[in-house]
């Protein structure tokens, strides 16, 4: 089974970043964005580090994504689409390079990763749409 590590390197009370890496490979490497660690609760939250699986998922809203599975009374976390904290409920967005972007809501800079549609598509690439597992790394 194929492994990856999302190794966090950034967390305020806005939102948490990460690198995802691929075990055993020099390339792809993304960027990751979550909620802010809230004690794990559902759909404020990052997750918690640990070890999960991770499988394919056709979400009614976002499609063919990934969700994260086992983790502590929490469901439905998936990696999709997404640019902005404010775009995720609990959620985990790829993306290939992390910086800043206009929060359409109220016109401020905020962190973000960039081209996140193109990341996820390339993670499914990477692991040919299967399960892989996931260590978190707080």
């Amino acid at each position: 089974m194929h492994q990856a590590n999302l190794t966090s390197y950034y967390q305020d009370e806005d939102c948490t970043l990460s690198v995802f890496s691929i075990v055993g490979k020099k390339d792809p490497i993304f960027y990751s964005i979550e909620r802010p660690w809230q004690g794990n609760e559902p759909f404020t939250s990052c997750i918690p580090a640990g070890r999960y699986d991770v499988v394919p998922f056709k979400s009614p809203k976002h499609g063919k994504v990934y969700e994260v599975k086992n983790v502590l009374a929490r469901t439905f976390i998936e990696f999709h689409i997404a640019n902005r904290v404010s775009e995720l409920l609990g959620c985990i967005a790829l993306g290939t390079s992390a910086g800043y972007m206009i929060e359409p809501m109220n016109g401020k800079l905020v962190k973000a990763v960039t081209s996140s549609g193109q990341a996820l598509h390339q993670m499914k690439q990477e692991f040919n749409y299967e399960p892989f597992e996931l260590n978190v790394l707080r």
